[in-house]
């Protein structure tokens, strides 16, 4: 495996001396090997294995210069055993025997619960429960013995793939045996999926102007882009090279719909709007491994076995095991955790928000037995958003800079997340395969103050800088900080500590919870002074840099008060189309070390990740995507 750009061992050791934690709402490749610092277990025989492998081999991190020093996947397995943290993963069984039927309930927070099924228009980035019964072209590894962070692209609905020399034209040839998973609306269930279907797909995710899809794939124009060579051979033509274009397939879709539904309701009814069309839960049909058989918003989704599922294990045996999934929207942590310990839940913090480090202390004293999946996560940061409308404060990049001053990181870890997480405050999060670590930022704009300046805890620096702007603690800024509850209790503390550290330097602002839909009008109708919130997710920099800062994401979840800033726009397209890993590495370096001057988010620190498993839910592991129905289907009830 080709290495990261690294740090010196000394540099390390004092990096790591820690002082004694998307949604869909908000959160988003070339894919690399993992660098999740943690075992790495071989997999299974009994799991599934590609039919044929793709012809283009996914693009590594750049190599390192060979040295006694630590990859960055290093450094964070060091940062873990000095914070006493317990990384581990699921393992295989020892006798893979897979119980067919049984009943598993899961649980998730409030903010990946579906509040409106038209995945097609809004491109939403969790498609956690849509995952159960609609597919992508492409996949991540999944099941006990891969690593939860490993977003290498996989063979799925599409067996194989290749790409054209100058990155312009992909071709997908799809698998064979596909079928449709329910009959219920008179669909021909005889024959195969084809790539006239994934054309069709096309044409209602990336055709309405108002489509978010458009937003989230630039280099591809429209639906015209989307070509049926024949039944079985899909091409997808770009307008540009893009280093993450496999990637996103697996992790943003589209997903496989079946259109008949929508069709005929639309053409019943010409007033209704697709949006309307797509809520009705009896239209909702793929090529997964569940049918989806029920929806109580704010509840629940319910799920049964597709008897018509193409996918089998490493064995043979057709999935899923399990005859039924029911998951639950629940956001009292405290009644989650009684659900796990009284055996109804078969697994929690399945989402990126995760778990705390008091819960699993307390669960694995109630619960001794419990499965427990702990890996440090390279993908999940949060961010004070500031609003960028005309006139706001926060185009002073002394305010921007101030708040980052103003937050106390090692004390954040220590007092919101026990002890287990990471200080950096980085464009990029630590692990992730473009992390730049500090020491490799200088002073980009020149100005003879190091941009590591701005990860330092400096009360009074920060006063300084909001008096240089004309703002004391008598002539302050004023406002409403906006939060939720549909994030758990560690991401709500987190906000409440950085409204409180504002304080200290003259910002005083009010706590305004939203949930749901009403959080997500507050962003696009600019009601709020600063927000907490994901700016991306993912492995790879689109995910935080194209999602996170790029105008033409901004503006499409903050259309008034959105960031944007041309010459950032530009380093983005760049690094997106560079194919070669080590140019792009380089690139990708220079925008983060561009947006650690401007502060233009107060980035979080680093949290942990845990997920527990109950013993009796057998072979299941989180694969840490949004697709989480791949690897439920590999997994069966033992109870």
């Amino acid at each position: 495996m080709r290495k990261l750009l690294v740090l010196p061992l000394a540099l390390v050791i004092g990096l790591f001396v820690l002082a004694a934690c998307s949604s869909a709402d908000e959160a988003e490749a070339e894919p690399a090997q993992p660098t999740v610092a943690q075992a790495q277990p071989t997999a299974p025989p009994a799991q599934p294995q590609p039919t044929s492998a793709p012809a283009m081999q996914p693009t590594q991190a750049p190599p390192q210069e060979p040295s006694a020093v630590l990859t960055a996947s290093e450094v964070i397995q060091q940062a873990a055993s000095e914070m006493g943290v317990p990384l581990q993963l699921p393992q295989p069984p020892a006798n893979y025997a897979p119980v067919k039927g049984g009943h598993v309930d899961l649980v998730t927070n409030g903010w990946p619960f579906p509040r409106y099924w038209d995945w097609l228009h809004q491109g939403a980035y969790s498609n956690m429960y849509i995952s159960l019964w609609a597919e992508t072209l492409v996949t991540f590894p999944q099941g006990p013995g891969t690593n939860p962070a490993d977003y290498t692209p996989q063979p799925h609905l599409a067996e194989s793939w290749s790409v054209s020399d100058d990155g312009l034209t992909w071709t997908f040839i799809l698998r064979k045996g596909v079928k449709y998973n329910d009959d219920q609306l008179d669909v021909d269930m005889s024959r195969d999926v084809t790539a006239h279907d994934w054309v069709e797909v096309a044409d209602f995710a990336f055709g309405p102007e108002t489509s978010r899809f458009r937003a989230r794939f630039p280099e591809i124009d429209g639906p015209e882009s989307w070509k049926a060579i024949d039944d079985y051979t899909l091409e997808v033509t770009l307008n540009r090279p893009t280093a993450s274009f496999l990637y996103k397939l697996a992790i943003r879709g589209p997903q496989l719909y079946g259109l008949d539904g929508f069709k005929k309701r639309l053409a019943d009814d010409p007033s209704l709007l697709v949006a309307d069309v797509m809520n009705n839960v009896e239209d909702q049909y793929g090529t997964g491994p569940w049918v989806m058989t029920g929806w109580t918003p704010d509840v629940s989704v319910t799920y049964e076995a597709n008897g018509l599922y193409w996918k089998e294990d490493g064995r043979g045996n057709q999935l899923p095991f399990i005859d039924s999934v029911e998951m639950f929207v629940m956001k009292d942590e405290r009644a989650q955790d009684a659900g796990f310990r009284t055996g109804k839940l078969g697994a929690l913090a399945l989402e990126t928000c995760g778990m705390s480090t008091e819960r699993y202390l307390d669960l694995s004293k109630s619960n001794p037995d419990t499965v427990w999946e702990i890996f440090v996560d390279p993908t999940n940061q949060r961010a004070v958003y500031p609003n960028f409308s005309e006139g706001t404060p926060f185009h002073d990049i002394n305010v921007r800079r101030a708040i980052q001053l103003s937050i106390d990181k090692e004390g954040w870890v220590q007092s919101v997340l026990g002890g287990w997480g990471l200080p950096f405050s980085t464009p990029l999060a630590p692990g992730n395969q473009f992390w730049l670590p500090p020491g490799q930022y200088g002073d980009y704009d020149g100005d003879g103050i190091p941009a590591e300046r701005y990860l330092d805890f400096d009360v009074e620096g920060a006063r300084a800088l909001m008096a240089e702007s004309g703002y004391t603690e008598d002539n302050g800024i004023t406002g409403k900080f906006l939060l939720t509850n549909d994030l758990g209790n560690r991401f709500f503390s987190e906000g409440e500590l950085v409204v409180e550290s504002l304080r200290n330097i003259g910002i005083d602002l009010e706590i305004m919870v939203r949930d749901g839909s009403a959080r997500v009008e507050a962003w696009e109708s600019a009601d709020f002074t600063l927000g907490y919130g994901f700016p991306g997710y993912g492995w790879d920099p689109s995910d935080w840099l194209h999602r996170g800062y790029h105008s033409r994401n901004t503006l499409n979840v903050q259309p008034i008060s959105g960031l944007v800033d041309e010459t950032l726009d530009a380093m983005i397209d760049a690094e997106e189309s560079e194919v070669d890993p080590a140019k792009r590495y380089e690139q990708v370096a220079d925008v983060q070390r561009y947006l650690m001057e401007k502060q233009y988010y107060a980035m979080s620190t680093n949290w942990i990740q845990i997920v527990a498993i109950q013993p009796w839910l057998v072979n299941y592991q989180y694969q840490y995507s949004y697709p989480i129905g791949n690897n439920l289907a590999l997994a069966w009830v033992e109870r």
